[in-house]
C-alpha cells in the first residue's frame, strides 16, 4: 500500500458494496477497513449518470466466476449499488483526498474534458 502506484478498483470499496448484498457482516468488515486508505494518497472517483452504468450492466460480458444468481443479483439492486458507491466515497473522504468527477452534475464534465485534453480553456 506504500508503493507508488494507479489502481483501477479499491478491493475494501467494491468488497463492501456487493457484499452488503449477500453478506453484510463481510461488508462491514471491508467498510471498518476502508480506515486504511489513510495511506492511500489520492482517490479518483469518476461517476457516470445512472442510466449509463444500468446500459453497461446489460452489455456486461459475463466472467467465469460470475454466477448466475449474484449477476441477477447485481442486475436486481444495480439502483442500490450504485448509491451504495457514493455512500462509500464518502466514507473514504474520511480518511484521504477524493477528487470526484460526477457526470451527473452539469459542471463536472467540463472539468473532465479538460483534465483529458478534449476542452480547452477560452
Amino acid at each position: 500500500m506504500r508503493q507508488r502506484v494507479v489502481q483501477d478498483r479499491i478491493t475494501h470499496v467494491s468488497e463492501s458494496v456487493y457484499s452488503a448484498l449477500t453478506h453484510p457482516r463481510k461488508a462491514s468488515i471491508a467498510i471498518a477497513a476502508l480506515k486504511e486508505m489513510a495511506f492511500v494518497h489520492t482517490v479518483i472517483y469518476c461517476r457516470p449518470p445512472e442510466d449509463f452504468l444500468l446500459d453497461e450492466l446489460q452489455a456486461h460480458v459475463k466472467k467465469e466466476w460470475d454466477s448466475d444468481s449474484h449477476f441477477q443479483n447485481v442486475v436486481k439492486n444495480a439502483s442500490v449499488l450504485i448509491r451504495l458507491y457514493d455512500c462509500i466515497i464518502d466514507v473514504v473522504a474520511l480518511y484521504t483526498i477524493v477528487h470526484r468527477y460526477d457526470r451527473t452534475k452539469p459542471g463536472d464534465m467540463d472539468k473532465i474534458l479538460r483534465i483529458t485534453g478534449e476542452l480547452k480553456d477560452v
